[in-house]
This record gives structure tokens, sequence and C-alpha cells, in this order.
């Protein structure tokens, strides 16, 4: 009963809801620092949490003008407006301030190829051993003053000089696309004058007399020639050369084998192509094939000739 007056007393309606008292002018000087607020010479006390409270005015360095309790300014807990905490949540969240640089997306790709198996290209990657550097796997920077000291410039790509090698210092360089393109693991090699090119290369050699595609596709249809006639001979004989291809259909007769088109230009083939090709079909000889004049073709043509 001795506590219960007392308690009752302090805890009255009058007491917790007491009227917030009018401004006073603070022994402090004006223009007083807490951290980045700066005191105005205004102060006041209000009820708070069942205690008078100090509060002053004071002005942030960013320019906002508000009220803070002064034990927490003198304590050092409050040292600006908020913006303050706002800049060190920014610092921590952005580590390099790079990530809209062109680098900054060839190192994600290079670590996405390397380590996520979701990636499409993980496979001629990662799931074939090449790893990321550990100073680049771990620090964007690292790459990227690397790159900015060895040649990286607008329009050139990351390239490694040994396709089955990691990521890394001595084994990248910045290249062109076509550059790049030719050190490939899809890329073919062939020898000729005692020099070995890719395709591309050669296409562009000065003894290549037709193009990179037209070599391409001859070598494609498989002739059996050289590559080195492969690569000089003149598109005016193509036609010639392309008759040595394994995929013609040949015929042999007279002791000589040719393809069809080769025997439609002989004065000994009395037939034309389709036709050449549809005896063929039916089983008959080489000769009978090229000389039985075409009004005895088909079954007729057939059954005459037994």
């Amino acid at each position: 009963m001795g506590l219960f007056p007392y308690f009752y007393k302090k805890n009255t309606m009058e007491n917790l809801f007491k009227p917030r008292k009018k401004r006073t002018e603070f022994n402090l000087s004006s223009g007083e620092k807490f951290g980045r607020l700066t005191f105005t010479g205004l102060t006041y006390t209000k009820w708070q949490y069942n205690h008078l409270v100090r509060f002053i005015e004071a002005v942030c360095d960013c320019g906002v003008v508000a009220e803070y309790r002064f034990d927490r300014l003198r304590s050092g807990d409050t040292q600006s407006c908020g913006c303050y905490r706002k800049e060190a949540t920014r610092k921590r969240a952005s580590t390099h301030h790079l990530s809209n640089h062109k680098l900054y997306d060839v190192w994600q790709k290079m670590m996405l190829r390397c380590y996520d198996k979701n990636d499409k290209a993980y496979h001629n990657y990662g799931g074939r051993g090449i790893e990321v550097w550990k100073d680049w796997k771990d620090d964007f920077l690292s790459f990227y003053e690397w790159c900015m000291k060895n040649g990286y410039e607008e329009g050139l790509s990351l390239d490694r000089k040994e396709n089955d090698e990691n990521y890394a210092p001595y084994n990248c360089r910045f290249a062109t696309r076509a550059e790049q393109n030719r050190n490939t693991r899809g890329n073919r090699y062939y020898t000729a004058f005692g020099e070995t090119k890719c395709l591309f290369d050669w296409g562009k050699d000065e003894r290549c007399k037709i193009t990179v595609w037209g070599l391409r596709g001859r070598i494609d249809r498989g002739w059996e020639v050289t590559f080195e006639e492969a690569l000089t001979a003149p598109i005016a004989e193509r036609k010639v050369v392309s008759r040595r291809s394994k995929a013609n259909v040949n015929i042999s007769a007279f002791g000589e084998t040719k393809c069809l088109t080769a025997w439609l230009e002989d004065k000994r083939c009395l037939v034309k192509l389709d036709s050449l090709r549809d005896r063929l079909k039916k089983g008959w000889d080489g000769e009978k094939i090229l000389t039985t004049p075409p009004h005895s073709s088909g079954k007729k043509g057939i059954l005459n000739s037994k």
C-alpha cells in the first residue's frame, strides 16, 4: 500500500500527457557541431516515455533542418539527418561503380560459362574443366585493371590463346572477331605448299583460285584430289574436277568409267540424263544403258534385249 499512492500519482493521465513546452534559448553557442549537424541555438523539452527529454534544432550538412534528442547527439548516436546511413549503405552495396561498363558484362559471361551449369555454353567451358584465374574470379577490379593495361579497345573481344587452357593473364588477349574465329576448336586446318592454315586464311591466299566458300564446297563434296589441287583449280575447270566427287554415280562401259554427266558428252551415249538414271535403277549393264536407242527403253526395251 505504501508504493501504490506513488505509483498512482506518477502515472496519472495528467503526467503522461503533459503539453509540449515552448522553445527557449539554450546556453550552447549557435554553430556548435555534432557530427554533420550544426546547432542553431533553439532548444525545448517535451514529455517522452514518461520523462522530460531535451531536444535541440540543428542543420545537417545536406541542408535538412530538424529537431534531435540532445542526449543522442552528445553520445554520438545521432550524427546526421539520416544521409550518413544512406551513403554508407550505398557504399556497401556498390563495390566498383562499373556495373554498366562493357567489361563487366564480359566478366559476368566468362563466369557463367565456367561455373553455371545451366548456361548453354557450360559444356564447352566449365564442363571441359576451364576455370577463371583466382584473382579475376574473386575480384572484378583485378580483371578490369588487367584489361585496361593489355590492349582493351571498343570492338575487341577477350580470346584465349590456347583453347584447352584457363582464363588467365598468360593465356588471354584481346582480338578482333575474325582473329577469334580463327582460334576456335571447330576450325579445319589444311596443309599445302609446306604451310598449314585454317580454311578462311587459305581463301585469302593469292594462290587460291576460288572464294573460301567455293573451296569449302569442294572439300565437303569429297573431291578425290589433293588440297593443293582443290585450292588451285580454276573455276573454269570446275566441271572437270567435280566429276571426281565420291558422291557421283559412275557407269563402266567400253573399258572406261565415267560419271553420268561425262557419258552424256560421249558420242556413244544415245539417251538423255533421265533415261540413264532410270536404266541404271533397273539394273541394266553399262554398255546397254548407253547404246540402247530411246524407242527401246522401258519394259519393251528390256524384253527386246533378252
